[in-house]
């Protein structure tokens, strides 16, 4: 029995030493849909369109995002994990959101329209038809299907809400 509970605390303490380390050498785990799961390392890159970004919620859709379950516990200020999202505009850029459906400069973009109600089939509340002019501090976030909970959503992000620019080391669902 002593040699079980040895073996096992010794096994423990190997497996929490190893995230610890990936934590520290940069290393991200994407459990979500939004963006294909996998491990993804941090990067020097420049916050850029088609760059992954890892995004706190500020402080209105991280009470959507607990209340609901969205995220897990993490490192934002709020508790909770940051979201992993694609920069779809930088500032300067013209969004428009048009029937839910998102326009770049002037140009659809590939993105489905936003839901009316989540994946539980609660109402969701997204931003409202507008066009929205990025401040030189904002940018307009996207997931990689209609299911994502992105900037069609909760609108426009600062840059104080992007922790890091990730990069993918490894992945095993479609990207």
């Amino acid at each position: 029995m002593r040699r079980l509970l040895i073996i096992t605390l010794s096994s423990s303490a190997v497996i929490v030493l190893a995230a610890l380390t990936a934590f520290l050498l940069g290393i991200r785990y994407n459990t979500t849909a939004s963006m294909p799961r996998g491990l993804y390392m941090r990067s020097r890159a420049a916050i850029a369109r088609d760059a992954l970004v890892a995004v706190c919620p500020d402080p209105a859709t991280a009470v959507l995002a607990r209340s609901r379950h969205y995220l897990g516990a993490g490192s934002c200020p709020s508790g909770l994990t940051p979201f992993l999202k694609r920069v779809l505009a930088t500032p300067g850029d013209r969004v428009e959101l048009r029937e839910g459906r998102v326009f770049l400069n002037d140009r659809i973009v590939n993105q489905a329209a936003a839901l009316a109600n989540d994946h539980a089939g609660r109402p969701i509340p997204r931003m409202p038809d507008a066009v929205y002019l990025l401040a030189s501090d904002q940018y307009w976030l996207a997931g990689r299907g209609p299911l994502s909970w992105d900037s069609r959503y909760w609108g426009p992000v600062h840059r104080s809400q992007i922790t890091e620019v990730l990069r993918p080391l490894w992945l095993w669902s479609d990207p």
